[in-house]
């Protein structure tokens, strides 16, 4: 965070629908999942600003980013 000039912005994540995903077709599609939003948020943010925080909960961080930057990559995830 030390690095940021101007700003940091934090974009939190909750995959909607894993337990039920769990559920019906088994864990191995939940972790499908969740792969599929790692993956897409370290494409977007990067994978040093990506993190998962626990079950279903990420975190990505932009550093000195214009905000409408930022919500045009949090628009994949909705």
């Amino acid at each position: 965070m030390q690095a940021a000039q101007e700003s940091v912005t934090y974009v939190f994540c909750d995959v909607n629908g894993l337990h039920e995903t769990n559920s019906k077709f088994g864990h191995e599609a939940g972790d499908r999942m969740l792969i599929a939003l790692a993956s897409e948020l370290a494409k977007s943010f990067g994978q040093d600003m990506s993190f998962r925080f626990g079950g279903d909960d990420f975190l990505a961080i932009a550093l000195d980013e214009r905000l409408d930057k930022v919500q045009a990559k949090r628009y994949f995830l909705t």
